[in-house]
């Protein structure tokens, strides 16, 4: 316990760092505690959203506060909504009190959490997003984790130009795509991988 309090004071008063340098883990920033009864009715802050948008994100907030893979650092909820084009934003909400504790960060490839973690991760990826990386305005990961006071950006990981991938399991996010035919330049793949898995969707 004395360990990881020193790493979470370690960490708030760091500067942001590569994720790489981090090693970051959910199971770095695990809770023990959970709340597993029904969420409270939500309490509007107008702080955070204006109060006209009470309707839309109270909707969401009924039907996401009782899914379990929404749920986030023991007891809150990650409520979510597009936010324009390719933009993604919400509020972090806590089911025991309804209360609405912050914004989320502004996602384009969307959000990565557990329940049992308050660690985030901000535009997470994979094979098929990075083969169209070009189709995303902000192709930086963000790490932050949640803390009596807020967010706290921890690390920023910028996303690879080239990935090497070699293997078909590596781009198992792309095979539909090649299966279906759709022939869209996909940079991870090497020319000859890429002439295999189109040969075989022929056959």
């Amino acid at each position: 316990m004395r360990a990881l309090v020193a790493l979470l004071i370690a960490i708030f008063f760091a500067p942001v760092a590569f994720a790489a340098n981090l090693h970051l883990d959910f199971r770095t920033f695990k809770v023990r505690s959970h709340f597993h009864e029904s969420a409270a009715s939500l309490k509007w802050n107008e702080k955070i959203f204006p109060f006209e948008w009470a309707f839309r994100y109270g909707t969401s907030y009924e039907e996401m506060s009782e899914q379990p893979h929404r749920r986030f650092g023991g007891h809150y909820v990650m409520v979510t909504t597009g936010c324009g084009t390719a933009l993604q934003c919400g509020v972090l909400v806590d089911r025991r009190t309804g209360r609405i504790m912050d914004k989320l960060p502004l996602a384009t490839t969307g959000y990565d959490y557990r329940a049992n973690s308050n660690l985030l991760v901000v535009n997470p990826t994979d094979a098929e997003t990075l083969a169209n990386r070009e189709s995303y305005y902000d192709k930086v990961t963000y790490y932050y984790v949640w803390t009596t006071t807020g967010w706290k950006l921890l690390a920023e990981e910028k996303w690879p130009e080239s990935p090497q991938v070699s293997t078909v399991e590596d781009v198992s996010g792309l095979e539909q795509v090649i299966n279906d035919k759709r022939k869209i330049p996909i940079p991870v793949l090497r020319r000859s991988k890429l002439q295999t898995l189109f040969e075989q969707a022929d056959q």
